[in-house]
């Protein structure tokens, strides 16, 4: 795994996804090597007519291109991390990064052992639910 120097170029680009035709990359986070593929943590803005369907308008989302265009990662095959009896079932490899929204929540950009794309997750939940204390931040802050 190898943080990467984020791709300015995807932003204002589609994201193709199952749930909506118009989700659109606001800003490129920060981005992070697995294997051969890059992964970007992005903020995306939902441009739907019917927006209110959705329950944000903006959303963090990892995406990587598989050469047609930006993809959401959890539409990949594999699932990513899942959370039971608060327990996290798949240990954190890393935290790679962070963002604060403008109300103040944060979220880790995490990468899972045994999963190749990270995730965006609460600090509050990932905190609950593992033994955070062992973690280093191995990326500067992205706001």
């Amino acid at each position: 795994m190898e943080i990467v120097t984020p791709v300015n170029l995807y932003k204002g680009c589609p994201v193709h996804t199952l749930w909506s035709p118009s989700v659109t990359v606001i800003e490129v986070l920060l981005s992070v090597k697995v294997s051969q593929q890059i992964y970007h943590g992005v903020r995306a803005r939902y441009v739907d007519e019917h927006a209110w369907d959705l329950p944000y308008e903006e959303s963090l989302l990892w995406v990587f291109d598989d050469g047609h265009g930006l993809r959401l990662c959890q539409e990949m095959y594999q699932q990513g991390p899942r959370i039971v009896d608060d327990r996290l079932q798949i240990d954190i490899q890393a935290v790679i990064g962070t963002y604060q929204t403008m109300s103040g929540n944060v979220f880790l950009g995490i990468k899972w052992q045994n999963c190749d794309y990270p995730t965006w997750e609460l600090e509050d939940d990932v905190i609950r639910c593992s033994n955070f204390s062992s973690y280093q931040l191995n990326f500067i802050s992205t706001n």
